[in-house]
């Protein structure tokens, strides 16, 4: 099924790469993602609006829990370091430190959008090696062009259509 295997093993990708528990909660980080999604077409009835604001309250008390969790045990994972990156009161905060807000945000948004971006690529590319049966085969044969067939496929049909940034101030990359 093309939706159902990407939606799983986008959420179990980016379970992996947060340190979230893979037993049962992807259909729920699934659910957020979508409700999260959902706010980029701009027509949210009262039901929509309810939906979003739910993902919300339910994904930062999650995450709020699981960053307190890995304050007390920090595993080898990218909340551990979301946490180790924060001031911890006791100390006086580093430019470079963030904050508990900051960090649950960040947290919430990785997970969000990483559901999301990567079952929508995991969809897309799918979709285009079962249209083509010889790319599939030249894949199979010529390992090295997996690598560029990966990049093509995220240059030309981006998970990520509509995101717009704004510039709030210098930066130095």
């Amino acid at each position: 099924d093309l939706h159902s295997f990407p939606t799983r093993r986008s959420s179990d990708l980016i379970s992996d790469l947060l340190g979230l528990p893979r037993d049962g909660p992807a259909d729920r980080f699934r659910r957020w993602a979508d409700a999260f999604a959902s706010v980029l077409g701009f027509r949210l009835d009262a039901e929509g609006i309810r939906q979003v604001l739910g993902a919300q309250r339910d994904s930062w008390a999650f995450m709020a829990g699981l960053l307190a969790e890995r304050r007390e045990a920090p595993r080898d994972d990218l909340i551990s370091q979301l946490v180790g990156s924060c001031g911890d009161g006791e100390r006086e905060i580093s430019e470079d430190a963030i904050s508990e807000d900051e960090a649950l945000q960040i947290a919430v948004q990785l997970l969000a959008a990483g559901t999301e971006s990567v079952g929508n690529a995991l969809a897309s590319g799918m979709r285009r090696l079962a249209g083509d049966p010889g790319l599939v085969e030249r894949l199979r044969v010529d390992r090295i062009l997996v690598e560029r067939f990966v990049e093509e496929l995220l240059r030309l049909e981006s998970p990520l259509q509509c995101m717009f940034r704004n510039e709030i101030g210098r930066a130095h990359v």
